[in-house]
């Protein structure tokens, strides 16, 4: 007896069992954390290296090259991308496995460690870990700039509480200062006493270095503490002015004689400005395991005691996670309606309100389960899962539809609630586990993919197999149990035997239609073969040649810009330009808050963040993008681009090539080509160029004077490190004072001469001023430039990628070995179609191996197989339609509908051939098993395009993801499951046709 028929009698334990893991589920529903997508953890490892001091040619062949040879031989990782800057280098190493990020991290603190001992120079890692590469922002703290006491209680207090909050990875502040004393010598005074600029910072370094010392232990009097330092000034610009300077002559002189001294704030980070009005942002970015709603509440507890404490005012002006949270919501709304419209047509299919309560007492005790699952392994609610959760809805109650029908169709021939459950269960069992192995075959390898695409699969994979698998024990042990005790019989036992005697009544129309489709497939074999091959290779050519952004676009409430503003214009006229530019940016409708962020380094390289309002309150987000696009052209001098959400251009191309002069002429010709062409709007290189002022040694007149290198050296070096305090002046209870000095601009510098005069500097220098590149890139060793552009209105990315090939085609790129590479989501989605090809075949080899398992024949095998691609063929017909790329979720849903397809072909096939085995002529068998299961093959799909109905409407928070999956889902299912009820049948009977002789052909060579 079969465990399905055992739990008919005895329903006690399988009910129990069931019951508690959903109360369990039930509970899990409460711990389950909320993501915006699944934890792909930490798919990179960065690493900052500082050398100050260096100029871009020097850091790069110093620092740069160096640790990029050393970084290549590290195992695990896909490439090395190095950008240098002055005295800066970043390294990036992208992993081929996530889960190796700690020992990619630890191999190259190492490397860099033993590069420090072989170096010329010296330099230190300002940072190296493991990072994220989508990392998201989980909220923006504004406080209007404070003065210096709210500055040290930002930095002293409200960081660090920040940084201590459970799930934050790393806080970002933008628009901070931090006190330093600054010392301006007077060159005329130092002259006339015969001291340097370099002379006195020795002096001072040496006056105001730390104290040194140590501890030793003695045995009668215990422990003595020796340190030997000079008296140290106090942390005031007049007690330091105060300290004695011993010049040359051996006469002391207060360091305020020779030098001015104040108290200044140097800007610690990027210059912010919010709504025209200096601020301090405060940018708070989640570990990738976080839970976004407690970490909310928490950040909001955080700044709500600063403000309590300090009197400073906070606001949070971009909530992120808020709009994660508004999609998670929608997301279960969806699920919820989509719940609601399949019980409504399982009512209207049966009209049985007890079969309907059966089909949705199926859906908690399937579902409850699988969220205790999802809370062992790791798993949260995100908008994968909780997709993920929406299809599995209709999967469940496809399972309950097949299982109530076949019962009502056995209770419809007289036969009691009891005899009519034991004879159901037993003839569709194969079948219903048939189908359950079939969504877990294609689910299971693409669960267990390698990598980060393994990552945004293992959850949505994970979720369906497990609520298939919860649903086939439900279906199996629960259901039919429940059905036997509480359906009732289709009619009385006294008119059963009247009803014998009645003809049946006529066929509905459609039946009747398909049953006319059916006979015309069966007369027309070949035809019907062809038909079926064409669709099948257009399909797959289409869904691996389509293209589509990996996430789509969604409106979440918030615009970003790159400004470049002309180089002429210094600081201060940059900031009142941009105050006036604001205005006028607010003055638009939607715009609630615009904060500008500008570099230090380069004043002119504006990052301007807009914070739309409620979408409720506004027009869409590509509407206003449009409005401050046009805004920004009319400014003279001014170039703006849209950025995308994860702050990149809408399209971008990364070439690499043989050496930096000729990427950069065939980059510039392909731009110009863009330009001529106009398919790309404001297409341009990411070639930033900053000014350079170098100072040329005259050796004539050095040597006039006899004057060494050594000596203009150390004091060029005081302007080249003029951001290094010499000193750190002692604060009670906080970090050291910085002192600076600053040596003026570089004609005022002094050296001193081997005659012994002082000579200054601009008497043997020539300066020269030039424009040099801000940074350059390499990957994997070679040179790398960006050539980027906005999309046009309504161009999706395909078709902005194409245009920048086509532009670099028109060049001779190719002839000197310059290549294009996918960056960003492209390169995440060329990587996530190389590994889906692979998942793909191992589904179907599982997948048949499963199907050989339960029915012992190849050819049926292969009928089963060959429709799978009917449903792709299907969905990629909706979302063309419907203008859709092929982005994540629509692969997503391609991978549910080769489930669904194999499902309904697994229900004719299986009626057709226990027909067959009761001694049934095949084509008849076939045929009649395709009528009698057309209703549950229509009724299942029906259900899973209904589940889908709501997320189709594009409602809500996430619409941009839900709706591209439930376009797919429908359009596939609903030509897949048209095809399948005339194809699978016509197949089905010729491969038993040719199994039949195969079989008699090879008894006729058996040996007797």
């Amino acid at each position: 007896m079969s465990l399905a028929l055992r739990a008919i009698r005895r329903p006690v334990l399988p009910m129990l069992a069931i019951g508690l893991s959903s109360l369990l589920g039930l509970l899990a529903l409460g711990d389950l954390p909320l993501r915006h997508l699944p934890d792909i953890g930490d798919d990179l490892v960065e690493a900052r290296l500082a050398a100050p001091g260096l100029t871009l040619a020097d850091t790069d062949l110093l620092l740069a090259r160096p640790a990029e040879d050393s970084a290549t031989a590290i195992s695990g990782i896909t490439s090395v991308s190095v950008t240098v800057a002055p005295g800066a280098v970043t390294l990036s190493l992208p992993l081929a496995d996530p889960s190796q990020a700690d020992a990619v991290a630890s191999d190259l603190r190492d490397r860099l460690s033993a590069l420090k001992g072989s170096t010329d120079i010296a330099f230190d890692v300002a940072s190296l870990g493991p990072r994220s590469s989508r990392q998201m922002l989980a909220a923006r703290i504004a406080l209007s700039a404070p003065d210096a006491a709210g500055m040290e209680a930002i930095h002293d207090r409200l960081l660090p509480a920040l940084h201590r909050l459970p799930g934050v990875d790393r806080v970002q502040a933008d628009g901070l200062t931090r006190p330093e004393l600054v010392i301006t010598p007077h060159p005329e005074r130092l002259a006339e006493l015969g001291l340097t600029q370099a002379d006195l910072a020795a002096t001072l370094q040496a006056r105001l270095a730390p104290s040194t010392g140590g501890r030793l232990d003695q045995a009668a009097q215990g422990a003595l503490t020796l340190s030997l330092a000079g008296p140290v000034p106090e942390a005031d610009p007049a007690a330091l002015g105060r300290l004695p300077v011993t010049l040359p002559s051996g006469a002391t002189l207060a360091l305020s004689d020779l030098a001015s001294i104040h108290l200044a704030h140097r800007p610690d980070t990027r210059r912010a400005r919010l709504d025209g009005h200096a601020a301090v942002l405060i940018s708070v970015y989640p570990q990738p395991g976080a839970d976004l709603p407690d970490l909310l509440d928490r950040i909001d507890a955080a700044a709500a005691a600063f403000t309590r404490d300090h009197g400073i005012a906070t606001r949070l002006i971009d909530r992120r996670a808020d709009s994660v949270i508004a999609e998670a919501r929608a997301t279960l709304w969806a699920l919820l309606e989509g719940g609601l419209l399949v019980l409504a047509v399982v009512w209207l299919t049966l009209r049985n309100r007890r079969s309907v309560a059966l089909a949705m007492l199926v859906l908690p005790l399937s579902l409850l389960p699988t969220l205790l699952a999802m809370q062992a392994l790791g798993f949260s609610f995100n908008i994968i899962t909780l997709m993920a959760l929406t299809l599995a809805t209709g999967i469940v109650v496809d399972d309950a539809i097949v299982e109530v029908e076949n019962i009502h169709r056995h209770l419809a021939t007289g036969q009691s609630a009891w005899q009519a459950t034991l004879t159901a269960t037993r003839r569709i069992g194969r079948a219903v586990i048939a189908t359950t192995l079939a969504i877990v075959a294609v689910f299971l390898p693409v669960a267990a993919l390698p990598g980060m695409a393994g990552r945004y699969f293992l959850e949505f994979g994970g979720t369906i197999a497990i609520a298939a698998l919860a649903s086939l024990a439900v279906v199996r042990l629960v259901l039919p149990a429940l059905a036997a005790r509480w359906l009732v019989a289709a009619t009385p036992p006294a008119t059963r035997a009247a009803n014998l005697t009645t003809p049946p009544p006529p066929a509905p129309p459609l039946a009747r239609l398909h049953a006319r489709a059916l006979t015309l497939s069966f007369r027309h074999p070949l035809l019907i073969g062809l038909a079926t091959l064409a669709l099948i290779v257009l399909s797959v050519i289409a869904v691996f040649r389509a293209e589509g952004d990996f996430i789509p676009a969604e409106d979440r409430g918030r615009l970003t810009f790159a400004l470049d503003l002309p180089r002429a214009e210094d600081a201060a006229t940059a900031e009142a330009r941009l105050d006036a530019l604001t205005r006028d940016l607010l003055a638009l409708d939607g715009i609630r808050h615009a904060a500008a962020l500008r570099p230090e380094e380069d004043p002119t390289r504006l990052r301007l963040i807009l914070d739309l309002a409620p979408r409720a309150d506004r027009d869409p987000a590509a509407v206003i993008a449009a409005r401050v696009q046009a805004l920004l052209d009319t400014q003279p001098d001014l170039r703006a681009r849209h950025l995308g959400e994860t702050g990149r251009p809408q399209a971008e191309l990364l070439l690499t090539g043989p050496d930096p002069a000729t990427l950069d002429r065939i980059a510039a010709e392909a731009a110009a080509s863009l330009h001529r062409s106009a398919a790309l709007p404001n297409a341009a290189l990411d070639r930033a160029l900053i000014p350079e002022q170098r100072l040329i040694l005259d050796p004539l007149a050095a040597d006039a004077l006899s004057l060494s290198r050594d000596e203009a050296a150390r004091s060029l070096a005081l302007l080249t490190r003029s951001a290094d305090p010499i000193a750190r002046l002692p604060q009670p209870g906080r970090a050291g004072l910085p002192v600076i000095l600053d040596p003026g601009p570089a004609r005022s510098l002094l050296l001193q001469s081997g005659d012994g005069p002082l000579v200054p500097l601009a008497a043997v220098t020539r300066p020269e001023l030039t424009l040099t590149p801000a940074r350059l890139e390499r990957q994997d060793g070679q040179p790398v430039l960006r050539l980027m552009a906005d999309r046009a209105p309504g161009q999706g990315a395909a078709e902005a990628r194409a245009a920048l090939t086509a532009a670099l085609a028109t060049t001779e790129a190719a002839a000197l070995g310059i290549h294009p590479r996918a960056t960003g989501d492209a390169a995440q989605r060329a990587d996530l179609m190389a590994a889906l090809k692979t998942a793909l075949a191992s589904a179907l080899l599982l997948l048949a191996a499963v199907l050989f398992a339960l029915y012992r024949s190849v050819g049926q095998v292969l009928v089963i197989l060959l429709t799978l691609p009917l449903a792709l063929g299907g969905a990629m017909m909706g979302l063309a339609a419907t203008g859709q790329g092929l982005s994540l979720p629509a692969i997503l849903a391609m991978l549910l509908l080769l489930g669904i397809v194999a499902k309904n072909a697994i229900l004719i096939v299986d009626e057709g051939l226990s027909r067959i085995a009761r001694g049934q002529d095949p084509a008849n068998a076939l045929l009649t098993a395709a009528r009698l299961r057309a209703r549950p093959v229509l009724m299942t799909s029906a259900a899973i395009i209904g589940g889908m109905l709501p997320s189709l409407a594009g409602w809500g928070e996430g619409a941009g993801f839900r709706q591209p999956l439930a376009i797919a889902v429908i359009s596939g299912t609903a030509l897949s499951t048209l095809l399948s009820l005339l194809i699978v049948p016509v197949l089905s009977l010729q491969a038993h046709r040719a199994g039949t002789a195969l079989a008699a052909r090879l008894r006729r060579y058996a040996p007797a």
